[in-house]
């Protein structure tokens, strides 16, 4: 697999002297370069390459300038500085840069770079695995028990929707269009570049690789790099398994990832199809589970795991009926009426009836 690099030199011809030495090693594929820095930045505010090779001495907007803003957008992407001098060494292992190659460059010295970079990646102390991403319920990303929060409500709903698409990628067009559809011009664009720069920042200040991938134009979030729950839960809900016991303990754990409706608290109106999803496989998984629990486990875990999904699902009538039953079979006769009366109540606002008939047997026998 090669890097993929971007090259900024101000001269064309020390450009196509430089990249042909690094796509010479076998490892480099030169993606872009540019003899204008500033253009290189509004390019890198979209792309994220695996290595940035940066002249120092440009006259428009030197090297080190220009890595300075770049590391803004990017904390951890490699950069190696190329120059004609070693004047500027000092300033730039400051900045942390990988390496500092003097032209004329030989194809060993890049290759040392390499790795080097190798190194830097393998000692990181900051681990992906450790990112968090909770959906159901209350949206939130957490990294060492810490929420991350991001600079706007439109860069928390774009993540939102990158997490949703499930790490394929998603248009840039597409994109401006669903979020600034109103907007003239390139403002949509101009917007888009700068959400998606406030949502890589924050990330990156927990993640050691870019969570926000992107490729020609198309972004995706790396959601194979984090914990995520639906994932995790969809998974559940099309395990196949060889015992009714196993089913029961992957079934508890689906349920319990579950912490309310998808995206609860934000109400996107492009989630929602996907929210109604999986409120309907939630629903179900609990109703499997309650068949399975019969002789298996006590009253009391049979009424918590009900209690839990009637918080989530309030007007079901069978999961009401079948907490019902337990609580008047344990002697809980209190809670059993207050029960019946919150769901009489639900009944009557949600859809203007009383319950069935059986629901007041339960009581007269």
């Amino acid at each position: 697999m090669k890097f993929k690099a971007v090259l900024v030199d101000d001269e064309r011809p020390s450009l196509r002297i430089t990249k042909k030495i690094l796509e010479e090693t076998g490892s480099i594929q030169v993606v872009h370069e540019f003899t204008n820095p500033f253009e290189a930045l509004t390019y890198l505010a979209q792309e994220t390459p695996d290595i940035v090779f940066l002249d120092v001495e440009m006259p428009i907007q030197d090297g080190i300038t220009t890595a300075q803003k770049l590391l803004e957008m990017h904390p951890h992407l490699p950069i190696v500085f190329i120059t004609a001098f070693t004047d500027y060494a000092v300033e730039a292992f400051k900045l942390n840069a990988v390496d500092y190659l003097v032209k004329p460059i030989e194809v060993e010295r890049v290759l040392e770079s390499l790795k080097r970079i190798h190194v830097a990646s393998e000692h990181s102390p900051v681990i992906n695995s450790d990112l968090t991403v909770q959906t159901f319920g209350t949206f939130s990303v957490r990294a060492e028990g810490h929420d991350i929060h991001f600079r706007t409500r439109k860069a928390e709903e774009v993540l939102c929707y990158l997490i949703d698409s499930q790490g394929e990628y998603v248009s840039r067009e597409h994109l401006a269009d669903l979020f600034w559809g109103d907007f003239r011009g390139d403002n949509a664009i101009f917007n888009l570049n700068t959400t998606l720069y406030y949502i890589k920042k924050a990330l990156s200040e927990y993640s050691a690789r870019p969570l926000i991938e992107s490729d020609r134009g198309r972004y995706r979030f790396c959601i194979e790099q984090v914990d995520c729950d639906f994932i995790e839960f969809e998974s559940f809900s099309t395990r196949k398994e060889e015992t009714a016991g196993e089913h029961l303990d992957h079934l508890v754990s689906a349920i319990s990832l579950y912490k309310g409706e998808y995206l609860a608290t934000n109400e996107y109106q492009w989630s929602r199809q996907r929210a109604i999803r999986f409120e309907t496989i939630y629903i179900r998984m609990v109703k499997k589970a309650v068949q399975l629990m019969q002789d298996r486990v006590s009253e009391i875990e049979l009424q918590n795991l009900l209690w839990e999904a009637l918080t989530h699902v309030k007007a079901d009538e069978e999961l009401t009926y079948v907490l019902l039953v337990s609580l008047i079979r344990t002697g809980n006769l209190e809670q059993a009426q207050k029960l019946f009366e919150d769901y009489s109540v639900t009944c009557r606002d949600l859809f203007d009836h009383t319950p069935d008939q059986r629901f007041h047997d339960l009581f007269s026998s």
